[in-house]
């Protein structure tokens, strides 16, 4: 009898201890999760976008921003393939692009929380020529105050501008043409003299207007 009762108080406390031990690994585990949680919450995130102006609505501008609680130290990024300058709304030949200088470039040694850089990078129809359809990856690498390591993985595009404000040229090709049509009319007008007579017109009436003053000049 002694020894089951033994056998049972000794299970009793395993099982206790086992309780124990689950509820201190459980405990941990959510301690860990929330201070990872709230770290996240607090630390530097650097992303990189596009976006357009009602100043400049042709124009796509880059902007590197850290939207983060923190600053963000030693700013590198690492293009999956060469950013380059893209400007009109005819396509271009990707061989004479020159590419896009700046941060995007050189790297950023700190950037505050909510604070950012903004480069030109061009207009829809020359860089639709250097990136087409598709994306160019940038990942961004950068170090909290804590100097742990993050990435950002960020992918630019302009597909997505086709048919927009920006994307739609027709009203400047308009444009473009009308002053064409312009700038012949008046070639026309000078080979066929008529600029010519009419300044012509204007020397003679100068004249006339001259010996006019100097006759009365003599009267007087």
């Amino acid at each position: 009898m002694d020894t089951w009762a033994s056998i049972t108080i000794a299970a009793t406390s395993s099982l206790a201890a086992i309780a124990s031990a689950i509820a201190a690994f459980l405990s941990l585990r959510v301690s860990t999760r929330a201070f990872r949680w709230q770290r996240s919450q607090s630390a530097p995130k650097v992303i990189i976008r596009t976006y357009t102006t009602l100043d400049a609505p042709t124009c796509i501008y880059v902007r590197i921003e850290n939207i983060g609680q923190e600053p963000a130290f030693d700013i590198k990024f690492k293009s999956s393939t060469e950013l380059k300058k893209g400007f009109g709304f005819a396509p271009i030949d990707p061989e004479s692009a020159q590419p896009l200088l700046g941060p995007i470039a050189t790297g950023i040694p700190a950037l505050a929380a909510g604070d950012y850089r903004e480069l030109l990078w061009g207009q829809y129809g020359g860089l639709h020529s250097l990136v087409g359809d598709g994306f160019i990856r940038i990942d961004c690498e950068f170090s909290d105050s804590q100097q742990i390591l993050h990435s950002t993985p960020n992918f630019l595009e302009v597909k997505s501008y086709e048919h927009t404000n920006i994307g739609d040229n027709r009203p400047l090709s308009k444009i473009v043409q009308e002053l064409s049509q312009l700038r012949t009319e008046f070639k026309d007008l000078i080979t066929k003299g008529v600029v010519v007579e009419h300044r012509k017109e204007y020397v003679d009436r100068l004249q006339a207007q001259r010996e006019e003053t100097a006759r009365k000049k003599q009267r007087s």
